[in-house]
């Protein structure tokens, strides 16, 4: 889609950001179904026409959408030059869809124009003032639990979720998918080969309730510390906000942003789109989680395994004896 939206020339001032939450890193990545449910025949066509990206790179994405259920027929099509190729991209109907697209890259391509002598940039925005006011809002939405999740999806799910994983013994996941870093290496390329600058904010998860799940603390790390390595060693920005899994109305559910998560992502947007850095201007903080505070709760959870680990030693000895 990056390399579809750039030969249209809608990407606003080269730059681009990309949420990458731990969901998309489960085993085996995205599924033939997720992906053919948004692939769009006219979108790769337009990334596969794009002049800016490599052979490498357009080779790489065919073989991916190849190997995510579009036919190979399909993919020939599209990325094919021939006169042949021309008819059937013309008898799969892409040609009317082209006009349409066009339109909405036009919309687009308006809604980005801005007058400099009023940009939204260059305004002073009082982000303590809205960072109070979208957490009263946080509050206001969850008040039948104590570990900010809103109302309805607690009521509907959560509740019970919690409940049942309580009388479930699982162990810790640490199979995540080395075909969606794959696939965030393609990305990459995409922006490099287009001369894009992106920023990854790297979404924090629900830690209350993942706790409680293969996807625990111990899980999630591994994770995390292979997105920073990953990053760091690609050389791009991201934002890394996985440091609050344990605070409070950064999601609304136990996925999905909201509230302060959604307020420091604008924050980080508007200092990318400026030319400024993205990082917090504190060191990473640990609200309340529960009575005791996220940082807490790690080191609890740090010394009960080593008291586990000291008993399980204690038996070994014993059964020596």
């Amino acid at each position: 889609m990056t390399g579809a939206l750039d030969e249209e020339g809608v990407i606003p001032g080269r730059k681009i950001a990309l949420l990458l939450g731990n969901c998309w890193f489960y085993e085996g990545g995205c599924t033939p179904e997720a992906f053919l449910n948004s692939f769009s025949d006219e979108a790769l066509q337009e990334c596969l026409m794009n002049p800016g990206l490599s052979s490498a790179t357009k080779a790489g994405i065919c073989r991916r959408v190849e190997e995510l259920g579009v036919s190979s027929q399909t993919v020939e099509d599209l990325s094919s030059t021939t006169l042949i190729g021309e008819m059937n991209r013309f008898l799969r109907g892409l040609l009317p869809e082209k006009e349409r697209r066009q339109q909405l890259a036009d919309a687009i391509d308006n809604s980005c124009q801005r007058d400099s002598s009023s940009s939204a940039l260059e305004l002073e925005f009082d982000w303590a003032a809205f960072f109070d006011k979208v957490e009263s809002q946080g509050k206001a939405a969850c008040t039948n639990n104590d570990v900010g999740i809103n109302d309805w999806y607690y009521s509907e799910y959560a509740e019970r979720w919690f409940e049942e994983n309580q009388k479930k013994d699982f162990e810790s996941f640490s199979r995540w998918s080395d075909e969606e870093f794959g696939d965030l290496a393609l990305f990459l390329n995409v922006c490099k080969d287009l001369n894009i600058e992106p920023l990854l904010i790297i979404e924090p998860a629900k830690g209350q309730y993942y706790d409680t799940t293969q996807y625990d603390q111990k899980s999630r790390e591994v994770l995390y510390e292979r997105m920073r390595g990953f990053l760091d060693e690609a050389g791009v920005d991201y934002l890394d906000l996985s440091y609050y899994d344990y605070d409070l109305y950064y999601l609304r559910d136990v996925m999905h942003m909201a509230w302060k998560g959604w307020a420091q992502i604008d924050r980080a947007l508007v200092s990318f789109y400026s030319g400024e850095s993205v990082l917090d201007e504190k060191s990473p903080s640990f609200p309340e989680y529960g009575d005791e505070t996220g940082a807490e709760h790690i080191a609890e959870e740090a010394e009960e395994e080593m008291i586990e680990a000291e008993g399980a030693g204690k038996e070994v000895l014993n059964g020596g004896q």
